[in-house]
């Protein structure tokens, strides 16, 4: 089957310029025309680089191309007017693992969007009695914006007759399983029809029609060259060959050769109809293997050189004139002159189109203005696809057209997370958050949600986000809840009592966002906590205390990535004056500070320091109040928890180093301690507490997973492993 097809380049970019592009010149009066197929067959399809290498090394013209998938992307690219040689560049130069990514640059962000969606491991929609499942694993945005950058060159062809070579892309009509031959439009959306793998990338929405992948019908398009034209075919057949029996060992392998038979049949029977099929040797290489283009693409160029001589029978032996014919290849478009901006999608994003493009008419912009734009309206959470086009019009200026098209989940957005923590002196619970949302609520950009937690905390929330748009970036968020939290206390490192901590509570706030680096928030909060002894062999202060008052807090966030950032930083300052005059029992002062700095030292190495400071300014804040120190992530060595008090000291200085693009070794050293005075917190550090450790991380498609063994003073050993995110 097609598989992942990814593919991108940071080019930079010129001026979108009205014209035909250079043209192939016409065959001669009475020549027979040259047409190619190129199919598809996920990163195997960059064999498709080194074929097209030799086919003009030997003078063979090429009159028409047709492509399916992986074949349409680069025969696209191809008939648009690049070379070989510029194509394989672009390969060279992707990112793989970002082009797998649906995540936009957490930079382009607002602070509440930057950890939503890596909160969660799935999300469905409720509506009309039904469950919506999202239509893919990876929303392809990214996709459709790169390969727009590199059509650029060529964004006033509608007609695809009218490249510098004739092309057209096959897709599969996903209503009624019938071939699409794409002739027409915007060469940057034909391709990514042509390989939209069904269940991965959701169905393309063009002209009306829910177009997937052309392998499903047509993966090698000699028939579709046929009708262009084309008096000689050489067909280029680079799709994944049928296990033997040998390799059909599970229920997988026989799953993928069962919803294979039909295709490879199919492409069989359609290399028949060529008069040449180059078939190159892939044996060891999968549809997913894109980081080995290169090799690939010299694969393909071995294949073709082998077949040469046949090559150079068959034109010759045709009346067809071999003469080398140089190609300028193309010049990447460096900036657009705006003449407008336009939409198409639901009205309701008009507002957020102005607000995160706010391109003027005869504004000088670039690609990646535009690609950040795309980024950041897909940081939305709402969109399924985003893509833009632009449309060369009168005078040098251009219209950017962004098409918009919500995510199929219906009114209500069900969202599940899961966190595991296991420490070996004290093994936590399977921690489950389950978040629903109605996004647009009143109007676009608000929303209402609720939280149900459920573990070792666990309760019910729930929030109201409502922009205000006349003053951008104010909003307003009144947040109401219920939590309950069980709690160890330690003595001589054993568990002496254990407490419940029951908190329902009551937020009105109101904030500005400083663009995409924070938010500033200032509000009343309203808490009742209660606290009831479970187990106890000391004595606890057991009763209900109610804290109200002004809250403030400043919150920034920079970093490039999360988790396993590389650079940037993090950091939160809250502050709360619990106040008798505001319906508090008592008056008390919190002041928090926790923050991070990525470091980047080298590529693969990055130094993250970390602290964290709390104080309550002796003002006797109650026990439910106290703040926690112990075990991971902040202090290695100790058990979660550990340490409590009304001051807390804490800092960290952790070195990750990457082994592959997932996997990470971490070390690190820590300190810290709690104390029930301001003068105990500062006059003596020789009562620190000191760790350290080492250990693996990973970052799965569902969230990290981290294996760390913390060493504490006196050889105090302890164990960790940790799969999810934090609620």
């Amino acid at each position: 089957m097609a598989c992942l097809v990814i593919l991108g380049l940071a080019l930079g970019a010129g001026n979108v310029q009205a014209g035909e592009g250079q043209k192939a010149a016409p065959p001669a009066p009475g020549r027979l025309k040259v047409g190619l197929a190129l199919s598809g067959g996920g990163a195997r399809g960059l064999a498709h680089i080194g074929v097209l290498k030799v086919i003009e090394e030997l003078g063979i013209p090429v009159d028409m191309v047709a492509g399916t998938s992986m074949g349409s992307i680069v025969g696209g690219l191809y008939c648009a007017g690049y070379t070989p040689a510029q194509i394989e560049e672009i390969v060279a130069k992707v990112d793989w693992k970002e082009s797998f990514s649906s995540q936009p640059e957490r930079r382009l962000l607002r602070f509440d969007q930057k950890d939503e969606n890596r909160k969660y491991l799935f999300e469905v929609g409720l509506g009309e009695g039904t469950v919506h499942l999202p239509a893919g694993l990876i929303s392809g945005y990214k996709l459709t914006a790169l390969l727009t950058r590199l059509c650029l060159p060529v964004a006033h062809v509608d007609d695809f007759d009218r490249l510098p070579i004739p092309f057209r892309a096959v897709a599969t009509d996903l209503t009624n399983g019938e071939a699409v031959v794409l002739a027409r439009g915007n060469l940057a959306q034909a391709m990514r029809a042509s390989m939209s793998i069904p269940s991965v990338f959701p169905a393309y929405e063009l002209e009306g029609r829910l177009l997937v992948d052309g392998g499903v019908v047509q993966n090698l398009p000699v028939r579709t060259v046929r009708d262009m034209g084309a008096d000689i075919v050489i067909a280029v057949n680079v799709s994944t060959p049928l296990k033997d029996r040998a390799h059909l060992r599970d229920f997988v392998d026989v799953m993928d050769q069962t919803l294979s038979l039909h295709m490879i049949r199919a492409t069989l029977e359609d290399a028949r109809l060529a008069d040449l099929v180059i078939a190159p040797d892939l044996t060891k290489i999968s549809n997913a293997d894109f980081a080995k283009g290169q090799e690939i693409s010299e694969i393909g160029l071995a294949a073709a050189r082998q077949a040469a001589p046949r090559l150079q029978a068959l034109a010759t032996g045709r009346g067809v004139q071999l003469a080398q014919r140089p190609r300028p290849g193309v010049e990447p478009v460096r900036d657009i002159v705006v003449g407008k901006v336009s939409m198409i999608g639901p009205r309701v994003y008009q507002a957020e189109v102005k607000r995160l493009a706010p391109f003027q008419p005869g504004q000088k912009i670039s690609s990646q203005d535009l690609d950040q734009a795309v980024q950041k309206l897909y940081g939305l959470g709402t969109l399924e696809n985003v893509a833009y086009e632009v449309i060369p019009g009168q005078e040098g200026r251009s219209e950017v057209r962004f098409n918009l098209r919500e995510k199929p989940l219906g009114d209500m957005v069900t969202r599940l997370g899961l966190r595991l923590g296991v420490n070996s002196e004290r093994a936590d619970a399977l921690e489950a958050h389950l978040n629903l949302r109605r996004n647009n609520l009143f109007y676009g950009g608000a929303y209402g949600e609720a939280d149900v937690y459920m573990g070792r905390v666990y309760g019910v929330g729930g929030r109201l986000m409502l922009p205000n748009k006349p003053w951008e970036g104010l909003f307003f968020s009144p947040e109401i809840g219920y939590l309950s939290r069980l709690y160890d206390v330690y003595a001589n490192q054993s568990i002496k009592a254990q407490y419940l901590r029951q908190t329902t509570s009551l937020a009105l706030e109101a904030g500005q966002y400083l663009g995409t680096l924070g938010e500033l928030r200032l509000g009343y909060l309203y808490q009742v906590e209660t606290i009831s002894t479970r187990v106890a062999t000391i004595a606890l202060p057991e009763g209900t205390d109610t804290a109200a008052g002004p809250r403030l807090s400043l919150r920034l966030d920079n970093l490039d990535r999360d988790p396993y950032a590389t650079r940037g930083f993090r950091s939160e300052i809250t502050a709360f004056r619990s106040m008798k005059s505001l319906y508090s029992t008592r008056d008390f002062m919190r002041l928090t500070w926790e923050a991070k700095v990525a470091l980047a030292l080298t590529d693969r190495q990055t130094l993250v320091p970390n602290w964290s400071l709390g104080t309550s300014l002796d003002s006797g804040a109650p026990l439910a109040q106290v703040m926690f120190l112990g075990g991971y992530p902040g202090l290695w060595g100790y058990a979660n928890d550990e340490f409590f008090g009304q001051e807390l000291l804490r800092a960290q200085l952790l070195h990750r180093y990457k082994l592959t693009p997932s996997l990470y070794w971490q070390t690190a050293v820590n300190a810290g301690k709690v104390s029930d005075s301001v003068e105990n917190s500062l006059a003596k550090l020789d009562d620190l507490r000191w760790g350290g450790g080492a250990g693996l991380a990973y970052d799965t498609p569902l969230g990290p997973a981290e294996v760390t063994v913390g060493l504490g003073e006196a050889g105090r050993l302890n164990l960790y492993f940790y799969f999810g995110y934090g609620f």
